[in-house]
Order: structure tokens, then C-alpha cells, then sequence
């Protein structure tokens, strides 16, 4: 579940509640995505429909379960300045 999110360079907070499939359709543009550890976030798979634009400082997976990115054919998922998969 997003528990915080917004625009470009804007950041997404994950953690135990809500369901766990996650899909674009449109152009995502965030600064950063967050796993929380305490609750310890969900287990959750991202479907990428569209490009999916990473700006600000990354991923960070703050929790035991292991988080999926699909990339589907023909788009992508970009890490902009600097940043970077944790």
C-alpha cells in the first residue's frame, strides 16, 4: 500500500497493508520508492506497462521479503541521477 506518494522527484512509502500487485499504465516520475521494515513491508510486484523514471535516490528495501520488478516488452525502468536499485 502507498502510504505517500506524489509527482516527479515526489517519494513512495510501502509497507504491510493493502494489496501487493502494483501496475502503470501511464509514465511513472518518482523520486524514490521505500520498503518499510517496521511493519515489515509486503512482498510486492511491480508490473511496468509504461516507463517507470527513478529520479531522486532510489530503492531502498527496508524489508525481509523480496520485491519484484516486471519490465514488460518495449518500456522501460530508468535510473536518473545518480540513483540506483538497493
Amino acid at each position: 500500500m502507498v502510504v505517500q506518494s506524489g509527482g516527479a522527484g515526489r517519494d513512495a512509502t510501502f509497507n504491510n497493508a493493502g494489496g501487493t500487485a502494483v501496475t502503470n499504465s501511464n509514465l511513472v516520475n518518482i523520486g524514490s520508492i521505500q520498503f518499510t521494515a517496521a511493519p515489515n513491508a509486503q512482498a510486492f510486484a511491480f508490473i511496468l506497462n509504461n516507463t517507470f523514471i527513478v529520479n531522486g535516490t532510489g530503492i531502498f528495501n527496508n524489508s525481509t521479503n523480496t520485491q519484484t520488478f516486471e519490465v514488460t516488452s518495449g518500456n522501460a525502468m530508468v535510473f536518473q541521477s545518480g540513483t540506483a536499485p538497493a
